[in-house]
């Protein structure tokens, strides 16, 4: 098991850690993504599609948690509307 956390929209970090992880070619690696991939960085977005894709193509793989970071960003688009 692999776990991850404090990208802070870090792309280039994310990709840096998932080297280590082998989840196309180990079927039994899990990976637990701990939150707070956004902001700091330039790249948050970037680094949000990634860890989207990560659910998406091995969904019973990787569990994608919410940081105090990404709480922040989402209350932050809350009080835009």
């Amino acid at each position: 098991m692999y776990a991850v956390c404090d990208i802070l929209g870090h792309l280039d970090a994310l990709e840096r850690a998932l080297e280590v992880v082998d989840l196309d070619g180990d079927p039994g690696a899990q990976l637990v993504l701990l939150g707070d991939y956004v902001d700091r960085g330039p790249s948050s977005r970037q680094v949000l599609e990634r860890v989207c894709s990560l659910q998406q193509e091995h969904s019973e793989r990787v569990v994608a948690l919410l940081g105090n970071h990404d709480c922040w960003m989402l209350d932050w688009l809350d009080a835009e509307d």
